[in-house]
């Protein structure tokens, strides 16, 4: 009869194997559990990498397109913003304005001239916004203030017309002094005409917006400010009548320019709605790019513990035999 036996070295050589995997087994499990994902991804996609690389590049692309969008709703509803306050103190003024030129009161002119003359700083004020270091209405110059500040244009404008002394001789200078290529667009817009670029916010999806503050709806707006504002002007010798027949004129002006800014505020409407849809889409694209791409790396977490109970219970028996030949404790043998 023939006794095999394995000599105490080759044991102790075959146990410290056994002891090294498992303890590899129990490391490699408990960081899987902990991240979630394989820890070995060649093993994991068996070599076949091209599908995972499209899912992170799928990924990279949706996180651009989402930063290029959420600037864009910045953007866009900073300029919303914006023509919503200069609509409102337009049309505030405006029933004003009117008010007063009917009244044959030339105190309450005066006072609805001065007053305008503050809210064509506000409106200056609010053209010149910025969002996040960027202005909104200044073209391509991003980091540009569009406009110069309101009292240089006032003080400009009223020397434009100093000496005039009839409502029409006015409006018609102020009409040519704002118009395109005129002095206020010469002198006082800092500015590019060039509109900002365009973002991209998907596959052949951008945004554009061609408005800055030399649009004709805009200088219109700001034209009507300006007259009002000379009614009260001491330089000008106006008769009462002419005073209020300015006045009459700068309202509707103002009136005028305020239905065209309501058409540009709709027009910005229609990008935000764009804006906030192609948010939606991007969401559910990359929820399912990021399923695909979980399906791919993450473990599943049951079969997980299930493994490392396994490899516990494999070190403990381990643990057990090992302490029997050498009396070692729990402690000393996972050192």
């Amino acid at each position: 009869m023939t006794i095999s036996s394995i000599g105490d070295l080759a044991q102790s050589m075959s146990m410290r194997r056994h002891n090294a995997d498992l303890r590899s087994d129990f490391q490699r499990l408990t960081k899987e559990i902990a991240t979630g994902q394989h820890h070995d991804l060649t093993d994991a996609v068996q070599g076949g990498f091209r599908l995972l690389a499209g899912l992170e590049a799928s990924l990279t692309r949706l996180s651009g397109y989402e930063q290029s969008s959420q600037q864009a709703v910045l953007l866009t509803d900073g300029l919303q913003a914006v023509l919503e306050q200069v609509n409102a103190r337009s049309s505030e003024m405006a029933p004003r304005l009117l008010s007063s030129a009917n009244s044959g009161n030339s105190k309450l002119l005066s006072a609805s001239s001065q007053a305008a003359e503050v809210e064509f700083a506000s409106v200056v004020s609010a053209l010149n916004t910025q969002i996040s270091g960027r202005t909104l209405l200044a073209g391509q110059d991003i980091d540009t203030k569009p406009l110069s500040p309101a009292a240089d244009i006032m003080t400009a404008a009223k020397a434009a017309v100093n000496g005039l002394t009839t409502a029409a001789d006015i409006s018609t200078t102020l009409e040519t002094w704002f118009q395109t290529g005129g002095a206020f667009e010469t002198n006082h817009y800092q500015g590019a005409t060039v509109p900002a670029s365009a973002l991209v916010v998907g596959e052949g999806v951008l945004v554009s917006e061609p408005l800055t503050a030399i649009d004709d709806d805009i200088k219109e707006t700001l034209r009507g400010f300006v007259m009002a504002a000379i009614v009260s002007e001491n330089s000008n010798t106006l008769p009462d009548s002419e005073r209020a027949t300015l006045a009459a004129t700068s309202a509707e002006t103002l009136i005028g320019a305020n239905a065209k800014l309501i058409e540009q505020q709709g027009r910005i409407g229609t990008n935000q709605a764009l804006l906030e849809n192609r948010l939606t889409e991007i969401g559910t694209e990359r929820h399912a790019v990021e399923l695909a791409h979980s399906s791919i790396t993450a473990i599943d977490p049951y079969e997980a513990a299930t493994e490392l109970q396994n490899v516990e219970s494999s070190l403990e028996l381990l643990y057990t035999m090992t302490a029997r030949l050498s009396r070692l404790n729990l402690s000393d043998f996972l050192r």
